[in-house]
């Protein structure tokens, strides 16, 4: 048997559309991330070309071009990304920074000047303590979604600046 010679397997239909929450993406064989050229529109185009689904609706998807991108990639189920929650995380954090910066100037010595970035690092390390007061007002203010994800210091340092403008 010749090393260039495919085995082929036979292929399981797979569902159109995957279970509530997820979505079809193709995915890179060798390295496992995300491919490039990966989108809604070709993903269900090499769902079409796996279930050789070349009639009606799936007919009018690149199916040339997915089969092409099947070579080297392979679908995979993820979770799909909320838009409602970076909305939602933005306007809690933004609601609960008057506050926030209140507590940090009257916490910051007389003589120390208000740097933005030493405030949005404070803001991270504040909120990361379960113990400190800040964590515990947004806990009762039902502020979970900027204490579920741990942001970076910059993420704080960016909202400053686009409220400022």
């Amino acid at each position: 048997m010749s090393r260039l010679k495919r085995i082929t397997r036979p292929l399981k239909t797979l569902p159109v559309q995957p279970k509530e929450g997820y979505r079809w993406a193709l995915v890179n064989r060798k390295t496992g991330k995300t491919a490039s050229n990966n989108s809604w529109f070709l993903s269900l185009a090499a769902v079409a070309v796996t279930n050789q689904d070349h009639q009606g609706i799936a007919s009018l998807f690149p199916q040339e071009k997915a089969s092409k991108s099947l070579r080297k990639n392979r679908l995979s189920v993820k979770i799909k990304r909320s838009s409602g929650s970076r909305a939602a995380k933005r306007e809690q954090a933004t609601n609960m920074l008057p506050w926030l910066k209140l507590q940090y100037k009257q916490s910051l010595p007389e003589w120390r000047t208000f740097f933005k970035l030493e405030f949005s690092k404070w803001i991270v390390k504040r909120l990361n303590d379960p113990h400190s007061t800040e964590y515990k007002q947004a806990t009762m203010r039902g502020y979970d979604q900027i204490l579920d994800l741990k942001n970076a210091y910059r993420w704080w340092a960016v909202l400053i600046k686009k409220l400022q403008s």
